[in-house]
C-alpha cells in the first residue's frame, strides 16, 4: 500500500510540475492566450491576457465572453467558437476595431484542443496585436501616394495656381483620411486670410449664403488658432474645443479638424486645414500636410519664376 501512495504521490508531483511548467510557458508568451471549453466558458488564460481584461488569471474561471465584451461581440466570438468545434480544427481570424480614436488590428489563431477519455473537445486562442504591422504598412502607401503627388505637383508649373492648389488640397484630404479641407492665403501685414480653395467634400455639403472669401484674423476661432500660435493644430474633438467660436448656419458640421500655417521666410503665407476625419488625427498627418505643402510652395515659386521670364521674353 505505501508503493502504491508513493507511486501516485510521484504521479500527482509529476503532474502539477508539468501543469506549472506550461503556466509559465504561456505567461512568458507575449501573445494573449486563452483556453474555453466545448460551451465557450473560459478554463484559463495567461497573465497577458487577463491584464487586458484587468483581472488575474484566477478570476476568469467560469466566465464568458458576455462578462467582458459588447454583446455583438462576445456573440460573434462564441459563434466562431461553435463553428470550429463543428468543424473540428482551428483558422485564424483578423479583427479590426476601434480604441481610444485609433484603429487597431488583431490576429486570433484559434486551434481545437481534442478531449481525452470521452471528455468533450476545447478551444485555445492565441491573440497577437497587429496594428504597429497594419500601421507601418498603412503609412508605406500613404508615403508613396505623397510622394507620386509630390512629383506630380512638381511638373505643374505651366498649369494655372487655382489648379496646382485645387490639386494639392484634393491630396491632402486623401492622405489625411479627411473628408473636407481649405486653403487660405495669408497676410501677416494686413492680419488677413483669403480663401483660395475648398474641397469639394465643403462645395457638397456647405449650405452658406454668400460665404465670405476673406477674415480678419481677430475674427477668427478655432481655425485662426494656427496663425496665432503658429503651429499646427489639431482638435479631435471639436465641441470642447476651447477656441472654437461656432460656425455659421449652413456650414458643414465639424467633428475633428486639423491644420496648419505654410511658412516661407519666418512668414506665414498660408493655411492648410482638413477636417471630419473618422479616426483622430495625430503626428503623421501634420507630417503629410506639411511636406506637401512645402512641395506645393516650391512649385508656385517656380511658376512665379518662368511667368516672369515669359512676360520678358514677350516684352522683348
Amino acid at each position: 500500500m505505501s508503493e502504491k501512495n508513493e507511486a501516485l504521490n510521484k504521479a500527482q508531483k509529476n503532474v502539477k510540475h508539468q501543469r506549472h511548467v506550461l503556466e509559465t510557458l504561456i505567461n512568458a508568451i507575449p501573445q494573449k492566450v486563452f483556453i474555453k471549453d466545448s460551451n465557450s466558458v473560459y478554463q484559463s488564460c495567461n497573465e497577458a491576457y487577463a491584464a487586458d481584461l484587468n483581472i488575474t488569471p484566477q478570476e476568469i474561471l467560469g466566465k464568458t465572453d458576455y462578462d467582458f465584451f459588447p454583446h455583438q461581440f462576445a456573440k460573434k466570438y462564441q459563434a466562431d467558437d461553435q463553428r470550429l468545434l463543428a468543424q473540428g480544427k482551428g483558422e485564424v481570424i483578423e479583427e479590426g476595431y476601434v480604441r481610444e480614436g485609433r484603429q487597431c488590428w488583431i490576429l486570433t489563431t484559434k486551434a481545437v484542443i481534442p478531449g481525452v477519455d470521452g471528455e468533450q473537445n476545447s478551444i485555445l486562442g492565441l491573440i497577437h496585436d497587429v496594428t504597429e504591422l497594419k500601421e507601418a504598412e498603412k503609412q508605406r502607401k500613404l508615403e508613396k501616394h505623397r510622394y507620386e503627388s509630390l512629383l506630380e505637383i512638381a511638373s505643374m508649373s505651366s498649369h494655372t495656381q487655382q489648379e496646382i492648389l485645387d490639386y494639392a488640397l484634393d491630396t491632402g484630404v486623401a492622405l489625411t483620411e479627411s473628408e473636407i479641407g481649405y486653403v487660405y492665403f495669408y497676410s501677416e501685414k494686413d492680419e488677413q486670410f483669403t480663401l483660395y480653395s475648398w474641397s469639394k467634400g465643403v462645395m457638397q455639403q456647405c449650405t452658406v449664403v454668400n460665404p465670405q472669401t476673406k477674415y480678419d484674423l481677430i475674427h477668427t476661432g478655432l481655425w485662426g488658432e494656427a496663425v496665432r500660435q503658429r503651429k499646427p493644430m489639431i482638435t479631435n474633438n471639436y465641441e470642447k474645443s476651447p477656441y472654437r467660436k461656432g460656425i455659421p448656419e449652413g456650414h458643414v458640421p465639424l467633428l475633428r479638424h486639423l491644420n496648419l500655417p505654410v511658412i516661407q521666410d519666418g512668414e506665414i503665407v498660408a493655411v492648410i486645414g482638413v477636417g471630419n476625419k473618422k479616426l483622430d488625427y495625430d503626428e503623421a498627418d501634420v507630417r503629410h500636410l506639411t511636406l506637401l505643402m512645402d512641395g506645393v510652395m516650391r512649385t508656385l515659386e517656380q511658376k512665379k519664376l518662368d511667368d516672369e521670364i515669359r512676360e520678358l521674353n514677350q516684352e522683348l
